[in-house]
């Protein structure tokens, strides 16, 4: 009984956790390459 509810307690707080990660990690690397970004989607105003 016990073990189930620590599995599913564990699980949800592994996939919110990486989830946060995810978010984190591809917001820094939008914003790391944000003036590439930008020269890509304007590249006639550039």
């Amino acid at each position: 009984m016990y073990k189930n509810i620590w599995f599913k307690l564990h699980l949800i707080l592994g996939l919110s956790a990486g989830f946060i990660l995810f978010i984190v990690g591809f917001t820094g690397a939008i914003l790391s390459f944000e003036k590439e970004i930008l020269n890509a989607i304007n590249q006639d105003t550039y």
